[in-house]
């Protein structure tokens, strides 16, 4: 109605007892056919049963210091040995089919001295997922715990999970 709003026209009745139960009866049977189809999806759904695995490729030094060479040697074996103890089964060094996850590792030269740069990459999306740089005079001038190879591995685990 104008300038005083809408008027309802229709007969107004209360529900029936059978009105009721027809409506109550609908909605259980729409309710069990939602619950059914998750409890299929759910099990239908592809979990991964497999552990993804990581590849460590060889590091690179681009810091031409022949002299860190027994330092970066050291770095690289320490390394390894805490991954492989930090995901244990799930270090590969040789490139397979089956690789989820690659990480690369180098030794660079900057201003502020040799710096351990380390990128892991989604081989399946090939986006890097994860990178951060080290500097070595820096982690060498900290007393606290972790070391340089602890810190890496936690921040490699932390990337992956």
């Amino acid at each position: 109605m104008p300038g005083r709003g809408y008027r309802l026209i229709a007969t107004v009745r209360p529900a029936t007892q059978e009105r009721r139960l027809r409506w109550a009866g609908a909605l259980a049977a729409s309710m069990t056919v939602a619950m059914l189809a998750a409890i299929a999806a759910w099990s239908w759904w592809p979990t991964s049963a497999e552990p993804a695995y990581i590849y460590v490729q060889p590091m690179q030094n681009y810091a031409e210091s022949p002299v860190q060479d027994p330092l970066f040697s050291a770095i690289e074996t320490t390394f390894l040995s805490e991954l492989i103890r930090t995901f244990p089964g799930r270090v590969r060094i040789d490139d397979g089919e089956d690789i989820a996850l690659r990480l690369e590792s180098m030794m660079v030269a900057c201003d502020l001295g040799p710096t351990l740069v380390m990128r892991l990459l989604d081989t399946r999306e090939e986006t890097y997922i994860w990178s951060e740089a080290y500097n070595l005079e820096e982690v060498a001038a900290a007393t606290e715990r972790p070391t340089l190879v602890e810190q890496a591995a936690m921040d490699v685990g932390a990337a992956i999970r």
